[in-house]
């Protein structure tokens, strides 16, 4: 999720914004650890790889309704997002953030 919304395009204040949510949501190097995570530069992007085999506990987090409002916004306004196999790791993310508006 934090390189999703390092994608986002806004003003010095919402990046600054960004990047603190960023920051929040981080695994930390333990949990890079357990899931075997690994970064490196493809066509100058950073690309990040992991187990998929592995998981880590799920964890809660206490997002402002700002925070939540950019979390939303960075899935509304993904141009990259192939549904079949990007599913798995952000359909979590898509429910719990979007289930009310599913519903109606």
């Amino acid at each position: 999720m934090p390189a999703l919304l390092g994608v986002q395009r806004g003003d010095v204040a919402a990046t600054r914004a960004l990047w603190a949510l960023q920051n929040n949501l981080a695994l930390t190097p333990d949990e890079e650890n357990a899931i075997e995570l690994k970064r490196a530069l493809v066509a100058g992007q950073e690309r990040v790889i992991w187990d998929t085999t592995l998981a880590l506990p799920p964890k809660e987090f206490e997002l402002t309704d700002a925070e939540l409002a950019r979390l939303k916004a960075a899935l509304e306004t993904w141009g990259n997002y192939v549904a079949s196999p990007d599913r798995r790791w952000p359909h979590p993310l898509v429910e719990a953030l979007f289930s009310n508006e599913l519903q109606t």
